[in-house]
């Protein structure tokens, strides 16, 4: 009994549970220094990661990226890229004026959420 306590102890523990993923700069999703709290390799965001990205920031994917639950905050945007493709398991919520901007091919192929 005191084996499974303490196991559970640990998993509530883990930053990787409750840590938030949030973007601490414009740029691109997969380069870690563009994040603070992060799970992931490197420290980009994980498919575990609750990720937000704030007032200001604007992030690009053009490769896989992945997270939990997606917010955008204030002028926060996501541009995902030709090529790109973001995967969230839970809830993509859109607050404040910030914008999901998806390329298609081509330069006149562009939607904004």
């Amino acid at each position: 009994m005191k084996k499974r306590i303490l196991i559970l102890a640990l998993l509530a523990c883990s930053p990787s549970l409750w840590a938030a993923c949030v973007a601490s700069t414009s740029g691109a999703w997969t380069t870690g220094g563009n994040w603070t709290g992060c799970a992931g390799a490197g420290g980009v965001p994980a498919a575990t990661d609750a990720v937000t990205i704030g007032n200001t920031f604007s992030m690009t994917c053009n490769g896989a990226c992945a997270a939990s639950t997606l917010t955008t905050a204030g002028t926060g945007s996501l541009e995902i890229q030709s090529g790109g493709t973001v995967t969230v398991t839970t809830t993509v919520t859109l607050a404040g004026t910030g914008t999901l901007l998806i390329d298609g091919s081509g330069t006149d192929r562009k939607s904004v959420v």
